[in-house]
């Protein structure tokens, strides 16, 4: 399957195993609303949209999550034969997005090892009738990381960690 993903015009194709080819938005608002954003959308062939999950806003709280968009979206996308892309996000760009407790702590410590495969299991805990078409784990984490070769291997530790728990729950969606 091959993922095709449209952010603010960049086209990103995500390598997969079978021959399928998706099309997908990170859609937004923007100031015509988003019913018509995603009508529009829809008419151009959009098969995926994609749904950043920021950690931070997910648990203000420790380990005390809430999200109305992830109830929203396993409620509308269905209706509308979409699949979502994940974009559970400890990193967006160039800001950290872990809990306040975890923050200071490198991403290979257990502690933020433990509560990130916990927020995955609440993610999907929340999307149980949407298709998922690929995940995400982190977002243009690169501008964030930099040159530091300490926390790329940090990052990759944790990634590695996300990446075996999903592909033991769901096989078939790519990471």
């Amino acid at each position: 399957m091959r993922l095709f993903l449209l952010v603010c015009c960049c086209l990103v194709v995500l390598p997969a195993a079978e021959k399928e080819q998706l099309l997908g938005f990170g859609l937004t608002e923007g100031a015509v609303g988003f019913e018509a954003t995603f009508k529009a959308a829809k008419h151009l062939g959009v098969d995926f949209v994609e749904i950043p999950v920021q950690w931070d806003e997910v648990e203000e709280q420790k380990e005390q999550y809430s999200n109305q968009f992830l109830d929203i979206a396993n409620i509308y996308f269905p209706t509308q034969n979409t699949k979502l892309v994940l974009s559970i996000n400890l990193v967006d760009t160039t800001a950290l997005r872990m809990p306040k407790d975890l923050a200071s702590l490198p991403f290979d410590d257990p502690r933020v090892i433990d509560r990130f495969l916990k927020l995955i299991d609440y993610v999907f805990s929340r999307c149980p009738d949407v298709e998922i078409a690929a995940i995400v784990v982190g977002n243009e984490v690169d501008a964030y990381l930099g040159n530091d070769p300490k926390a790329w291997a940090a990052y990759a530790t944790l990634f590695k960690h996300a990446q075996h728990k999903l592909k033991k729950l769901y096989p078939a969606i790519p990471v």
